[in-house]
């Protein structure tokens, strides 16, 4: 078995680029779908949502504007955003069990199959072997 601690800093650096790639596939899936209207409790975790309830029930200074008009460039608060996450607070685990369990079923897999083969094969000999005998016999008579 494999611990985490153990690995090489390559494969924990290769480990970190993985699992960062698929993370940011996650949250733009995740962004498309609340585009598309689909409920947001479905898709944030708990810790997620009780992070947004923080920052929403949170007094909100009042935004002191020296101009008279509202420029184009300013965002409402009420707009809705993905939370940001730091590391801390998204950590990916590597299931090394998962893993040895996984590559041992495969090994047997492969085991199972080559032994499958071998009788296939000692079959057609054999088939071989009594169809020459069978010629054998007619050539003699």
């Amino acid at each position: 078995m494999v611990k985490v601690s153990e690995i090489t800093n390559i494969q924990l650096l290769k480990q970190i680029q993985k699992y960062n790639k698929i993370l940011e596939q996650l949250h733009k899936e995740r962004d498309k779908r609340r585009a598309r209207g689909e409920p947001g409790a479905e898709l944030f975790t708990p810790q997620e949502l009780a992070q947004m309830r923080a920052k929403s029930s949170a007094p909100k200074p009042k935004p002191q504007s020296h101009s008279l008009g509202h420029s184009k460039e300013q965002k409402s608060d009420d707009d809705f955003s993905a939370p940001e996450l730091s590391a801390s607070d998204v950590q990916l685990e590597i299931d090394v069990e998962e893993i040895e369990r996984l590559r041992d079923e495969e090994q047997k897999a492969k085991e199972d199959t080559g032994d499958d083969t071998e009788e296939v094969r000692v079959t057609q000999l054999l088939q071989l072997s009594k169809d020459q005998i069978a010629e054998l016999k007619k050539a003699k008579k």
